[in-house]
């Protein structure tokens, strides 16, 4: 039995599909709670650390951050040097969490891993929800909490690894933002800064576009230096997927990581709706798109597809059924082969389809 399309398609897919749980993470003091989320209620994995309030005696005298971007998560360890210029003292430092979109507010940490140390010994954290009312549109805020002792005088190490989801936009764009802004509340300026962030891996199929200027991109990695500065800006690094259109309609790609390998469009068949009839036989997983007196079956898992009945052709790679239940094909394999035109758009990987 067939049955019309694959599923309806309605924004609920669409938002489950493009959107992904998103942090913002850095090292603020307690105290300093919402001031801090107000300022950076952005998509963000990292940030950087703060105390409580403006500390009289603790200067930040250099930090490096590494992160790695990879197709959903960013790796990130961060090396903070501290100095204690003067009494000794205690700092309560949190390292906040914050996600927002298609999440529940959690108990637990949403961090695939989290680890903290000082002077290279490891850190006992404590994970706690916020009891501070979220920013419009945060599904919640936590913090992972630790005490600092610094002795007068005393020079520290801070670090921390963690793994976190990337954020990505309706349109398939991916954000990674590393806050730098919190580091203000230290005593006096920061003294150098280091921030790395590789984008090998994403590269291959999304445009890199990072803020601010003054960046320097070598081997795979963006770098920026700064020194005995005071910021006022935060690291964003987008990454926007190729600019695909289906008569004059935007397609959102999946699999980037496929692309990467082969270099193919794929896309849900859904956006063929709006130019041909589509029928779906869940039994089989063919799918079979009629436009005029012409026919192209394809079947999920392979990549033989038969045109008008009898015509057996090759795609360049096999259709697939999602997680969402969705049928991803070649889309621009597909729509030549339905008669229809494929043009290079202006940049490497975008492109202009059009069915009459």
């Amino acid at each position: 039995m067939k049955i019309s399309l694959m599923q309806p398609v309605s924004t609920n897919w669409f938002r489950r599909y493009a959107m992904r749980l998103a942090f913002i993470s850095g090292l603020v003091a307690i105290a300093s709670l919402i001031a801090w989320a107000n300022d950076t209620a952005v998509v963000a994995v990292s940030g950087n650390i703060a105390p409580m309030g403006s500390h009289p005696s603790i200067r930040m005298i250099s930090e490096r951050v590494e992160a790695k971007l990879g197709w959903d998560t960013a790796a990130v360890r961060c090396e903070f040097i501290f100095k204690n210029e003067g009494k000794a003292t205690t700092v309560k430092i949190g390292f906040p969490e914050q996600a927002y979109g298609d999440v529940s507010p959690i108990k637990q940490s949403s961090f695939v891993s989290f680890k903290s140390w000082v002077d290279g010994k490891p850190a006992k954290t404590k994970f706690m929800p916020s009891k501070e009312e979220e920013d419009a549109g945060v599904t919640y805020n936590a913090w992972h909490i630790k005490e600092v002792p610094f002795a007068a005088g005393q020079t520290r190490k801070v670090t921390n690894e963690y793994t976190a989801t990337l954020g990505v936009d309706s349109m398939g764009g991916v954000f990674f933002d590393y806050v730098l802004r919190t580091g203000k509340s230290w005593k006096g300026t920061i003294g150098d800064a280091l921030i790395i962030v590789d984008v090998s891996t994403p590269s291959k199929f999304y445009d890199v576009q990072p803020s601010p200027k003054g960046y320097r991109l070598k081997g795979g990695k963006l770098e920026w230096k700064f020194h005995d500065f005071e910021p006022d800006q935060n690291i964003l690094v987008r990454l926007e997927p190729p600019k695909v259109l289906l008569n004059d309609r935007a397609v959102v790609l999946a699999d980037p990581e496929g692309f990467a390998r082969g270099g193919i469009h794929m896309a849900s068949a859904r956006y063929l709706e709006q130019a041909v009839k589509i029928s779906w036989d869940p039994k089989t997983k063919d799918c079979v798109f009629a436009i005029d007196d012409h026919t192209l079956r394809v079947r999920a898992g392979a990549t033989k597809a038969t045109l008008d009945g009898a015509r057996e052709l090759e795609l360049p790679r096999a259709p697939f059924v999602d997680r969402s239940g969705q049928l991803i094909i070649p889309i621009a394999a597909v729509v030549e082969l339905l008669g229809g035109s494929v043009e290079s758009g202006p940049g490497k990987r975008d492109l202009k389809m059009r069915i009459p």
